[in-house]
């Protein structure tokens, strides 16, 4: 009996794509002997593998580029660099179409693609790795499940999010991507209507499509036309910022390219929860707002300030410090409570801090509005430079004490009293 030529063609298409597919069953461990180690694109573009954490003896697992001497991920299972697991862990695609990370005794990450169907899962060269019914029908990927970085091509759509320490980079169904600090406040947020998908090219450019896949809006980097670039990648980095990068063959670095936010400070909560960010010109860097503070990590600035007296403590021994060029900068939602703006002058404005038990810090904005900004939640972040035309004040205990050496030139406004025969206001002013 003949067989017909489309099951022939039918079954050569399918063992064609069985025979470069994981298949059901199979396992990756982080160093066993005689076990894969990776699973490779089919023109080793891309690698999906077990990878050092930095912490000794614990692994995560990602794709990394494959053609080039470099381990840099650009997808992990789990966020923040991944999932970490022991020399015991391993990455299975189950047989029941699963695809998990284990630590040896329990799953910790999954793709939650049991018993749908699944067939074998892929590698491919444009970096993503499918779980798949067939090479037609996809059930799970990473290019639908980023963490955070994008390669060039990924297609990043509407309500897509990257994610990286407190930070969040997300495509919105307005057209615009935002990055959000904690969720909560939006310190960027760019695009155009109509846009649906966002994508980094291989010529650095990163563009907004609409549903058409029209190119509607560009952002060039400067390396654009650099034809020693022979890769390129965007991420979201810890510090609050969405970056792209171009390989260099020639000296194997990673060369920076575009920015989302051109001046870091600029970038909510940079230098953590008090923590002044200061532009000089030669580069950010955080400080506190006053010697009332200590770094809560010498080693990382970046971790913010604390108070070495509570002031709760001190309710009838309270100042401002002053700190000229500075911004307590305050974002919707946190901006819209009509508790927390005023217009008001700057005596008025420092006081009714001093006075309210809630507030911590407040700024008075010297561009012609008079607004007066009053912190009152959890969290404060300040950016200090000599293009602020603002001056800001924060509540401390005692007279306060500013910072010696400088960064920033900071006076003390101390607390003021009402003696019998009217309010008398003290100022006093230290030269540096």
């Amino acid at each position: 009996m003949a067989i017909p030529i489309l099951c022939i063609v039918a079954i050569f298409i399918q063992a064609m794509f069985a025979e470069g597919a994981v298949k059901l069953g199979t396992s990756l461990r982080p160093s066993a002997s005689g076990q894969e180690q990776s699973w490779q694109s089919p023109g080793n573009n891309f690698s999906l593998g077990f990878h050092p954490s930095g912490d000794r003896g614990l692994y995560v697992v990602g794709i990394s580029f494959a053609n080039i001497n470099d381990s840099t991920l650009v997808w992990t299972a789990g966020y923040n660099g991944g999932i970490k697991v022991g020399e015991g862990g391993y990455f299975t695609l189950q047989n029941d179409g699963n695809l998990v990370l284990s630590n040896g005794t329990q799953i910790v990450w999954q793709t939650n693609t049991s018993n749908l169907g699944v067939a074998s899962a892929d590698m491919q060269d444009d970096g993503n790795f499918v779980v798949q019914k067939s090479s037609s029908v996809t059930v799970w990927d990473t290019f639908a499940n980023p963490t955070d970085s994008l390669v060039v091509d990924q297609n990043f759509t509407v309500n897509q999010s990257l994610r990286s320490g407190l930070y969040t980079f997300t495509m919105q169904p307005s057209g615009n991507f935002t990055l959000k600090w904690n969720n909560y406040i939006t310190y960027m947020n760019e695009g155009t209507p109509l846009a649906t998908t966002a994508s980094l090219t291989s010529q650095g450019i990163f563009k907004l499509s609409n549903s058409s896949a029209d190119s509607i809006w560009v952002s060039r980097s400067g390396d654009y036309t650099d034809n020693s670039i022979t890769v390129r990648r965007m991420k979201l980095e810890p510090n609050g910022n969405l970056r792209s990068y171009g390989w260099i063959t020639s000296s194997g670095t990673w060369q920076p390219g575009l920015s989302a936010v051109e001046d870091q400070c600029k970038v909510y909560g940079w230098c953590g929860n008090f923590g002044v960010c200061n532009n000089n010109g030669t580069g950010p860097y955080c400080a506190c707002p006053s010697a009332d503070f200590d770094q809560i990590d010498p080693n990382d600035v970046t971790k913010g300030c604390k108070r070495q007296q509570d002031i709760t403590q001190c309710s009838n021994n309270q100042s401002m410090v002053q700190l000229d060029d500075t911004e307590f900068f305050s974002y919707p939602p946190e901006s819209e409570s009509n508790s927390e703006i005023y217009y008001l002058g700057i005596p008025d404005c420092w006081q009714n801090c001093l006075k309210n038990p809630s507030c911590t810090a407040s700024t008075i904005m010297a561009d012609g509005t008079g607004t007066c900004r009053m912190k009152t939640s959890n969290f404060t972040s300040a950016y200090q430079t000599v293009s602020i035309p603002a001056t800001s004040y924060v509540k401390v205990c005692g007279q306060g004490r500013p910072l010696s050496p400088p960064p920033p030139p900071v006076s003390t406004v101390n607390e003021f009293r009402e003696p019998t025969g009217g309010i008398v206001l003290l100022i006093t002013i230290n030269i540096l």
